[in-house]
């Protein structure tokens, strides 16, 4: 998957939300972007936040982070880009090595992460990316 090898790292802008880290420190980080945090019950509880240049979501499972969301239009210039991208916010949540690709159904590519019990889910079309706790 690398492009690395062509191209320069991409740096990422969004803030940065480990899992595991419990939603008491999640919500602190958000607080720190000073822009407003909607908090949504409907389908899936989750903390939102539409920042400068990228939105982040956290979903709690009990009173740990358990997922994040990003929406980030950096990248969005050109498929290597976007690869870039993707190789970026994978190694934020693991060892780049560690990661395989799973299956890819059209609509979202799957990545998994079983030393670091992570998941990953890209969105092909709308270009988000979700980090998902794995349970043992």
């Amino acid at each position: 998957m690398s492009p690395r090898a062509t191209k320069r790292p991409l740096e990422l802008r969004s803030l940065h939300v480990p899992l595991g880290l419990s939603v008491a420190a999640g919500l602190k980080l958000l607080r720190e972007l000073e822009m407003p945090i909607d908090e949504h019950t409907d389908d899936e509880h989750h903390f939102r936040v539409d920042a400068r240049g990228y939105s982040v979501a956290l979903y709690p499972k009990g009173d740990r982070i358990g997922s994040v969301w990003y929406d980030d239009p950096t990248g969005r210039d050109s498929s290597d880009e976007r690869l870039l991208k993707v190789e970026a916010y994978l190694a934020r949540y693991g060892e780049l090595k560690n990661w395989r690709k799973g299956m890819t159904n059209g609509w979202m590519d799957y990545w998994y992460n079983d030393t670091d019990k992570v998941g990953m889910v890209h969105g092909l079309h709308m270009d988000v990316i979700r980090f998902n706790a794995v349970d043992a």
